[in-house]
Parts: structure tokens; sequence; C-alpha cells
């Protein structure tokens, strides 16, 4: 979370140990924590803080945040203030001790899904951050029960800022959610309208049908071969001469390698989004 501190915190003098708790969290890089005025809150480190080692962590802190803010993506983000313009500091430390809740379908399969999909920059930043509390999988269950954990967060004051969701759009044909999946994105869209500021998005719908239509169809292949080493010439004779049964007959592996050669063959991609491959099925 992107966390601002506002000038006039510098005004009241019972700041300064809320102050550090905020900045510690910056100087962890659990959050961004940036100053509104940089040199302002220079002065003011100075004057109340005797140590030069915490003033130099202190200001350290700040600058960290603004380089981050300046190259980082967009964060949910916050402002930090004395006078109203914001939170105080005590909710403010409140609620950046919250972990971040990510509610999936499945907080096993699906967690392992997203984390794949991480670039060699996001992957070790996700890996610390749930290491160490910050980031935390959650399985949900069934779109209804993602739609009740909706419902439920709208009552915790805290608990409404600190979540995000990623669901299967379980589209039958492009550009179609189900009506499922068209419930939870209202229920997002009303959380936008309750929890100010919210400017980051709360959750994400898969623009395929479901996690497994992302799917790299040779690196499936490959595994498959290698684990069924003595089949696999006859599955691949099988997929040439289209007798299916001769792959079915052999087990689940040489059935899912023989259907995933078939579907090597498919180059629509609008196609690719929308298979039930969960099922096994076509449509």
């Amino acid at each position: 979370m992107h966390v601002e501190l506002a000038d006039d915190l510098l005004e009241s003098q019972d700041t300064r140990l809320g102050v550090l708790a905020l900045i510690a969290f910056g100087q962890s890089e659990r959050h961004q924590v940036v100053a509104e005025d940089f040199q302002a809150w220079r002065a003011w480190a100075e004057a109340q803080i005797q140590d030069r080692l915490v003033q130099d962590e202190l200001l350290e802190a700040l600058s960290d945040g603004e380089s981050r803010a300046a190259i980082g993506p967009r964060r949910q983000s916050i402002r930090v203030s004395a006078n109203g313009q914001g939170l105080t500091l005590s909710d403010a430390v409140t609620l950046l001790g919250y972990p971040l809740r990510v509610f999936l379908e499945n907080g096993r399969n699906d967690r392992d899904f997203l984390l794949a999909f991480a670039d060699v920059q996001q992957r070790p930043l996700l890996d610390t951050a749930a290491e160490r509390g910050w980031l935390v999988f959650e399985t949900a269950g069934g779109v209804n029960e993602i739609v009740a954990r909706l419902i439920e967060l709208k009552e915790e004051p805290f608990g409404r800022f600190r979540f995000y969701t990623v669901f299967d759009s379980d589209s039958r044909q492009p550009n179609a959610l189900s009506h499922d999946a068209q419930r939870i994105k209202e229920a997002l869209a009303e959380h936008h309208t309750l929890t100010p500021p919210a400017p980051a998005p709360l959750g994400d719908c898969l623009k395929r049908r479901a996690i497994e239509n992302y799917l790299d169809l040779d690196a499936f292949i490959d595994w498959l071969e290698s684990a069924i080493p003595n089949k696999q010439q006859a599955i691949h004779a099988a997929w040439k001469n289209k007798t299916p049964d001769a792959a079915w007959r052999r087990g689940q592996k040489t059935h899912a390698l023989y259907a995933a050669l078939a579907l090597r063959e498919v180059t629509d991609v609008e196609v690719w989004s929308c298979l039930d491959f969960s099922k096994g099925r076509g449509r």
C-alpha cells in the first residue's frame, strides 16, 4: 500500500511513536511510505530524534518509498493526517498491520497458478511477503462463498481495505461471463463505493474460462510423455490414425496425451479460452 504522511502531522506533539511505526512498515518494504514534503520531515527528524542512526534510517525509508513509488506499479493509496483529511495515525497503524488476504476458489492450486505466472521480479517479492505473513492466500470455496466473504467484509472497518480476489470467468463463449462471475464483479463494484479510497482493483476475473485454459500445452505434453515413456509412441500413432479408443483404454495419462495432441491442432485462441479443460470436455 502507498502511504503519504501529511505535513500537518508534524504539528502534533503525540506523533513520534505512531510515525516511527508507519515508517518501520516502509523500512521493511512491506508498504511504500512517503512524506508530503521530504525536507519538512527531515527537519522534524533532526529536531525530534536524537539518535542519529534512527534519523538516517527514517529518512532512508522515506527516500526509498519515493523511489519505489516512481518506478513501481500503482498501489492502493492512503493519506495519514491529523486534520481529518485522511486516516488518523492510530487507524493507519492498525490498517497497515493487516495482511493482504487473497480469496481464491482453491487456496492451494490457484495460489500455485498465480505464483507460476509471476515474473522474475515479482516472484521473490511475493514469496517474501507470504513467508512473513504479509500476504495470505485463502480458500474461499466456490462463487457463492466468495460473494458471502465480500458481504462480510463490508462490516470490517480495516479488513475491507486489505483483500483481493481472483476468480474464473466460466465463459462458455468469448467475452461472456457466467452468472456467478458477474455476481462477484457486482459485489466488487459495490465495495469500491463503500470503502474509499479504493483506486486500485480489489479483484480480477480471468479472461479465459478457468485456470486450466492458461496451460502451456507443449510443457504439458512433455510432462505426459516423460510420465508414460513406454506408451507415448502408441499414443502418437493413435492420434495420427485418429483412433482415440486406443488411447482411452490405456489409462488417464494416455487419455490426456491424446487429448493434448488434439488440442495442439486448435489455433483459434477464442476456442482455447472457452474449452472446459477441468472436466475434460470441449464445451
